[in-house]
């Protein structure tokens, strides 16, 4: 039996909205423009929205305390079907079919949609996400392949890319960063081939910087050795947040990149790094740090937790780092402290104010 929430007081209609998910207010909010605006009035709060394109569609995830809820997907298709039906997306008008997906599937319904659809489609989801929240949420786009990239131009206001795919071409990426000179953080979930980036390549400058190494990496890596392109990240990253994950170097980067950021003549803008090695290859270290002279940690001279800002790169620990039993090291000339772990498997990095 349908429910008429919209008949029901204000407050009422509010603690009703309370109880649904974030999908279930999404389809509330293409009912009709009085449904739409009766979402709003719930004055969700979202931090991130995220677009992911692969391709062959689009789906919406957004982020609130922490937590990433899927809310829609709109797939191509490439045949008619007869049950079409325009819904008002986005203040236009879309043909799409509704799709009633299984109890099993992360969402309940799915929206599909003709290629000669697809612009419109993706600026009007864009624009109807944006419309439904209290204040403007970071926008963030995850793409998986070529085809994707070349459709992602409609995307506006983004400040955090992912690229999850097999191989990316240093010239695509470099041109990618030159179109959107906004980002504050870059996912590399792809092996970078072609020409190595330069020197002034706008990818040094991103406040946040991921690199995901891949299967074909490893393999590449025990029969090659490290990638050359590693060295030349540690080397050239003038950002906030360096963070590599199953990748192999050399541990000589890993001592340079000290050796500069203590002598105050690179890393200036420095506040996190780290490390983690494919779980069959653990960093053989030694005694990589004993130039160093560490010193353990007084209690008074730098805080004792660290809490890294989870919008700047998304797959970064969301909870507060426990620095206790960190070893610490001083900027020459007394500037800076920094707090260093060091285990089989990961390196951490972390700069005080």
């Amino acid at each position: 039996m349908p429910f008429p929430i919209t008949k029901l007081p204000y407050l009422p209609q509010v603690e009703v909205l309370k109880q649904l998910e974030l999908q279930e207010l999404f389809l509330l909010s293409l009912c009709s423009e009085k449904s739409k605006k009766l979402v709003q009035t719930a004055n969700l709060k979202v931090e991130i929205l995220k677009f992911s394109l692969n391709g062959k569609g689009i789906q919406v995830l957004v982020e609130s305390n922490d937590d990433v809820h899927c809310v829609a997907s709109m797939k191509l298709v490439q045949l008619a079907s007869s049950d079409e039906t325009p819904i008002k997306l986005g203040g236009s008008k879309v043909q799409c079919r509704c799709i009633e997906e299984p109890p099993t599937s992360q969402l309940s319904h799915t929206f599909q949609y003709l290629q000669t659809e697809e612009k419109i489609v993706f600026e009007s989801i864009q624009h109807h996400m944006r419309t439904l929240f209290r204040d403007t949420p970071r926008v963030q786009l995850e793409l998986s392949s070529i085809a994707a990239l070349s459709k992602a131009e409609v995307i506006k206001d983004v400040t955090d890319t992912s690229f999850s795919m097999e191989t990316l071409e240093t010239s695509v990426l470099e041109n990618y960063l030159s179109t959107r000179q906004d980002q504050q953080s870059i996912q590399l979930k792809a092996s970078l081939v072609g020409p190595p980036l330069a020197g002034n390549s706008r990818l040094w400058n991103v406040k946040g910087l991921a690199v995901h190494g891949t299967f074909a990496d490893l393999v590449n890596q025990i029969l090659l050795g490290p990638r050359v392109v590693i060295p030349g990240i540690i080397r050239n990253f003038g950002g906030e947040h360096l963070c590599f994950t199953d990748v192999m170097y050399n541990i000589d980067s890993w001592r340079q990149l000290i050796r500069r950021w203590r002598a105050k003549e690179a890393y200036h803008d420095l506040r996190w790094f780290s490390t983690t090695s494919p779980a069959a290859l653990p960093i053989i270290a030694g005694t990589a740090l004993d130039e160093f002279n560490l010193v353990r940690w007084d209690g008074i001279r730098r805080p004792r937790t660290v809490k890294l800002d989870s919008k700047i790169v998304s797959f970064i620990m969301k909870e507060e780092i426990d620095c206790s039993s960190w070893m610490d090291i001083q900027q020459d000339g007394g500037g800076k402290w920094a707090s260093i772990k060091m285990t089989d498997s990961t390196i951490c990095f972390v700069v005080w104010d």
